[in-house]
């Protein structure tokens, strides 16, 4: 028997196991699928500023990264190199993205100067210090890696789980019949956890949100930041989201889509008509790779990072933002865990049920403002 079983080896499952397994508790990660399978292997990769509420995670979180890169040398860019964000047509967009760090407005040739690859007539950009690259696949294989050396086990590969009361603790219950029992469990498993909760009794508003990323070709030009189009998010959208990695390849996304339908038909041309027309030379690069991932969002788009009952924790519902706010997520209730783990009732654990990230913050009425968010963005 384990201290915790983590049901979900994404970014947020793994960060968690990792945390959890350095301070000595004995951890068992479970995965329906492959480590990373979910919606985190399909992550683009930018660490922007997030939403002012976010902020707290966010700032975890590059912590976090700076520490695992020091641990095993993953890349990732331990000095930002800034976030460009973009209003395409109206200066007033930019105040449709409200986020962490302010950043100061540029327009004209100021903003061709500060990101020379851009095209003309564009309305205004903010132009923020923060914003930081990383290759998705790459962390989750170092996570797994320190979680490992810290003690924790990790089983992929298991079907499709389900979880049970058993006594003071919890089961979680795999298809061949194989049971991991532990006096704590935490669900990190993204839009599965809707499914996993639902036969206790938990209702819980999360719908799918569908994101393509393309990468191209190594580009014959440089961009100097993150670039992220103001309107990301916007229903039923193709926005410009990109960064350029080492190698001179171009990663764009932006795209934002329910996930009970499929994709609209070319969205990875229609990705890269979009980077066109912020960015023209981008128009004459070839797609060489594409991968496409269902988000797991709540109505109000900020995660769950709580308890649920006794011994039952959820980190989940991080919508696009799963590497920017989800090992600070993860460190959150990890500090909940070992808190409970020691007996110790903490003014945090006491007032978690006001925090932004509370387990059923949510109304009945979220029920239809969950189709919602899935069906029109």
């Amino acid at each position: 028997m384990s201290d915790v079983t983590v049901v979900g080896a994404g970014v947020v499952g793994l960060s968690a196991a990792w945390l959890l397994a350095r301070r000595g508790a004995s951890v068992t990660v479970v995965d329906a699928g492959p480590v990373g399978g979910g919606a985190s292997h399909a992550a683009q990769g930018e660490l922007v500023p997030p939403a002012t509420v976010l902020a707290p995670l966010w700032r975890r979180s590059l912590k976090l990264y700076a520490e695992l890169s020091r641990q095993t040398g993953m890349w990732w860019d331990e000095e930002p190199v800034g976030t460009l964000v973009l209003a395409a047509d109206d200066p007033g967009e930019l105040a449709m993205r409200q986020a962490a760090e302010e950043g100061r407005v540029l327009t004209g040739a100021a903003l061709r100067a500060a990101e020379p690859a851009l095209g003309d007539g564009l309305a205004a950009g903010r132009l923020m210090a923060e914003g930081r690259r990383l290759e998705p696949a790459a962390v989750l294989d170092h996570l797994a890696t320190a979680a490992r050396r810290a003690g924790a086990v990790i089983n992929a590969g298991c079907g499709a789980v389900r979880l049970a009361r058993d006594g003071a603790g919890w089961s979680v219950r795999c298809p061949d019949g194989t049971r991991f029992d532990s006096p704590y469990v935490l669900l990190a498993s993204g839009l599965g956890t809707r499914d996993l909760l639902a036969p206790l009794g938990h209702w819980v508003p999360l719908a799918g949100v569908r994101g393509t990323v393309v990468v191209t070709e190594p580009a014959p030009f440089a961009l100097r930041h993150v670039l992220a189009e103001a309107v990301i998010g916007r229903p039923g959208s193709v926005a410009l989201l990109a960064h350029q990695m080492p190698s001179g390849q171009l990663v764009v996304g932006g795209s934002w889509h329910p996930a009970e339908h499929p994709g609209p038909a070319g969205l990875p041309e229609a990705i890269m008509r979009r980077a066109a027309r912020l960015v023209p030379a981008a128009g004459a690069l070839r797609v060489v790779a594409q991968r496409s991932g269902v988000r797991p969002c709540l109505p109000d788009r900020l995660p769950v990072a709580d308890r649920v009952e006794p011994g039952l924790y959820g980190c989940f519902g991080h919508a696009g933002e799963g590497f920017i706010a989800g090992p600070g997520s993860a460190e959150l209730v990890a500090d909940l865990i070992a808190e409970a783990a020691a007996g110790a009732v903490t003014s945090r654990q006491e007032t978690s049920s006001r925090t932004p990230f509370a387990f059923g913050r949510w109304s009945s009425d979220d029920g239809a403002g969950a189709r919602r968010e899935g069906s029109s963005t």
